[in-house]
């Protein structure tokens, strides 16, 4: 970490294999698309992060070959990760660096969130000083967590996965330690699902992922065997997506 500004925070960004990646939407997107749309949204987070003057740096953890060559056009500090299979395990072991390094403060960033801006990371930075303890940024259903930031060392461990956001904050009440919640539409917006893919496609925005996948005909691929007009709440007639609330 040559060079790094132990005051400010870091990010934290774990990146998955891009031959792994996105495999929930497997059932519209070809290997090769989804791969294309993994390395769109990580630009387009990656631009984001190195945009902001409040950090300290930015820290990747991945074991793909593919996602390092890309990062040699950016300014990151690049972590390998021992277990591919444990999104858990990965950040623990990038905060433990962070820790050794005298980092302490710093946050995490899923790749998968093509709609982060400046203003929320700046707002989820000034917001973590300004309280004690953990923040938490739940997803836009409120079940996952998309983010977590400590400004203290960090006494609870990383357990993302189903209902993340409810063992989080359990664990920080068992451990003691305030928990603090801020709601960010960009950064709680994460794509998952076909109907993520579709939700992204109607909004307005000029990021590289909207980008790619304003070229797809996504509403006239097939989705779990069936169409997707069928998927969620969405309704979709004459190329149009319309969203019922």
């Amino acid at each position: 970490m040559q060079n790094s500004d132990q005051h400010r925070p870091w990010v934290v960004l774990p990146l998955k294999s891009v031959e792994t990646s996105n495999s929930r939407l497997s059932a519209i997107l070809s290997p090769a698309e989804r791969r294309y749309l993994s390395l769109s949204m990580v630009s387009d987070v990656l631009d984001v992060l190195l945009g902001v003057h409040q950090l300290g740096g930015i820290l990747v953890i991945t074991n793909c070959n593919a996602i390092r060559r890309y990062l040699d056009d950016f300014d990151v500090q690049v972590l390998e990760e021992n277990n591919p299979t444990n999104l858990n395990d990965a950040i623990t072991k990038a905060i433990q660096f962070l820790a050794h390094n005298g980092v302490n403060n710093f946050f995490t960033i899923p790749a998968d969130v093509p709609l982060l801006d400046h203003l929320e990371v700046n707002q989820l930075i000034e917001f973590s000083l300004s309280n004690d303890g953990i923040t938490l940024v739940p997803s836009r259903d409120g079940v996952g967590t998309n983010s977590i930031m400590s400004n203290i060392p960090m006494i609870i461990r990383p357990q993302f996965g189903e209902n993340s956001f409810a063992v989080h904050v359990q664990s920080a009440e068992q451990s003691g330690v305030s928990v603090n919640i801020l709601k960010l539409p960009g950064l709680g917006f994460d794509v998952d699902w076909p109907s993520d893919l579709l939700r992204l496609a109607a909004m307005e925005g000029g990021s590289k992922t909207q980008e790619f996948i304003s070229q797809l005909d996504l509403i006239y691929r097939g989705y779990d065997g069936g169409s997707l007009a069928a998927s969620g709440s969405q309704q979709v007639r004459l190329g149009v997506v319309n969203y019922e609330h």
